[in-house]
């Protein structure tokens, strides 16, 4: 299976699905990166192509169901664009090139590269199932190579691969960066052998992780999204798998012990902080963009989404980029109105992205 963080595929979906009750219908094919087995022992078995499986036990004689666990009654999405946002700042030598948006799509191992009006201008292959993209504000980009449990990182042009971090014995899905000390962190949903999902620190000048975060508070952490505030202290958003609900944890400094600043998450997504050190995170489930005062009175700020999966700023700490997964489409959100003020299809519906950032990234 691809590790993909998209209601549809997940694991903690599946098990949200199988505990809540089903009945017969249909399955998906194996080209959906999922095959599903009722095994003699009235168990599911949820192959993965990470070469191990996830058993749930059933009680006998339940048939389980699994076409899509993105809720039917969801309306497609119905947006009035608003104004458009500027032309992005440009820096130093790089003054020449124009803002561009990277998405990344685990289903075809490609990494596009679009215009901020949706044209695609090029694209990268080779990855093995991306996913989280960041960008700091030199224009580096930096990826989740998820199964090669990698983060690479591009230069301005996408053309050179600058670096190679790795995350061993981890799937890394998201990761963020905070030039001013120069420090990375990939969000790993879990490890290889099956464990749960952590957060990986590079220090400033190292390729290998310099610590490992964890909450062991949690029954079974499968890791989601990765951000940096403005302080530089880490947050992580995650389901508990014994829970089934999504939170986010903050990180000191990116050390020591979690403190739990979001609960009740039905599913989830990314995270990203503005200039005033305000949280935004979406609620995959919900099909929700929140904004929260600082990290709390956290309220909705955009709804209507079908599966808003990862969020990444702009160079003006403006405009939010999201990735609706469920509706391979990629948007721009103003964070003072709520607006969606731009929207382009992204992928393809097979091969929606999961992760996207602006180039260049925020000015810190």
């Amino acid at each position: 299976m691809r590790i993909t963080i998209g209601l549809n595929v997940v694991v903690f979906g599946l098990v949200a699905g199988f505990i809540g009750g089903c009945s017969s219908g249909n399955f998906p094919s194996s080209g959906d990166g999922i095959a599903l087995k009722a095994s003699l022992a009235q168990s599911i078995q949820v192959e993965h192509r990470f070469k191990h499986t996830l058993s749930v036990a059933l009680p006998t004689g339940l048939r389980a169901r699994f076409a899509s666990l993105v809720p039917l009654e969801r309306s497609p999405r119905a947006f009035a664009m608003s104004t458009p946002p500027p032309a992005c700042r440009t820096y130093g030598a790089d003054a020449s090139v124009a803002c561009q948006i990277v998405t990344c799509s685990p289903a075809s191992n490609i990494c596009d590269v679009y215009t901020t009006t949706g044209t695609l201008i090029g694209l990268r292959s080779g990855f093995d199932e991306p996913q989280g993209v960041a960008a700091d504000r030199h224009g580096n980009s930096y990826i989740a190579n998820t199964v090669a449990s990698t983060v690479l990182e591009f230069n301005r042009g996408f053309s050179i691969l600058e670096a190679t971090y790795q995350d061993p014995a981890e799937y890394p899905v998201d990761v963020s960066v905070f030039p001013a000390r120069s420090v990375l962190a990939a969000g790993n949903i879990e490890s290889v052998s099956g464990g749960p999902g952590s957060v990986s620190v590079y220090a400033a000048g190292s390729t290998t992780p310099t610590s490992i975060l964890t909450d062991p508070s949690v029954g079974f952490a499968q890791g989601i999204a990765v951000a940096f505030d403005r302080g530089g202290d880490c947050f992580w958003s995650l389901n508990d798998l014994n829970t089934e609900q999504g939170q986010i944890d903050e990180f000191h400094r990116c050390a020591g012990s979690p403190q739990k600043v979001v609960s009740g998450l039905g599913f989830a997504g990314g995270v990203a902080f503005d200039s005033l050190g305000n949280l935004y995170y979406t609620d995959q489930l919900a099909g929700t963009l929140f904004k929260c005062t600082g990290t709390t009175s956290c309220t909705t700020l955009t709804s209507g989404f079908v599966d808003p999966i990862m969020i990444n700023f702009d160079d003006r700490l403006r405009f939010l980029w999201l990735v609706d997964y469920g509706a391979a489409l990629v948007d721009a959100v103003d964070t003072t109105s709520g607006g969606v003020v731009a929207s382009f299809s992204a992928g393809g519906a097979s091969t929606p992205p999961v992760g996207v950032a602006h180039v260049p990234g925020p000015p810190y």
